[in-house]
This record gives structure tokens, sequence and C-alpha cells, in this order.
């Protein structure tokens, strides 16, 4: 599955995290999390990227790691 994705959909599936958090689909949010970084995982293992496309990627997995920080935290219990 992670092989029939490119570095585009990693955009879509940060958009749809994002997505669930402003419905406090906590659930959702995990799955999506989970997709984003296999996808992740495969950019890194390709190595096929602009250096324009390793920034928005190296960006993307930080986000991911703070929001996994404040699901783990269960800030107030909302996100």
């Amino acid at each position: 599955k992670v092989c029939e994705v490119d570095k585009y959909d990693l955009e879509i599936y940060f958009k749809i995290i994002y997505a669930y958090s402003e419905m406090h689909d906590v659930e959702n949010m995990h799955k999506n999390i989970s997709r984003a970084e296999e996808i992740i995982a495969y950019l890194d293992y390709e190595k096929k990227l602009t250096k324009e496309e390793e920034d928005r990627v190296s960006y993307i997995r930080d986000t991911i790691n703070k929001i996994k920080v404040i699901l783990r935290n269960h800030i107030d219990d909302k996100i």
C-alpha cells in the first residue's frame, strides 16, 4: 500500500489530520497519523526528494510528533 502513494499524499493526510482535530475525532486522527508516518518512512527510504520536499517532509514529521505528544498528554481532554 505504501508503495502506491507519492509525496503529495502526505500533504493530504496532514490536512485530514487537521480536519479531524477540528472535529475532536481522536480515533481518526490516530489512523491518519499512522498512514502519514508510513508515507514518511517510505519517502525517507526512497530518498528521491528535492531539498524543498525534504524540508516539507521534515516539517510535517515534526508537526505530527507534536500532535502525538498533545494526544498522549490529553491537554484538558481536548485537542
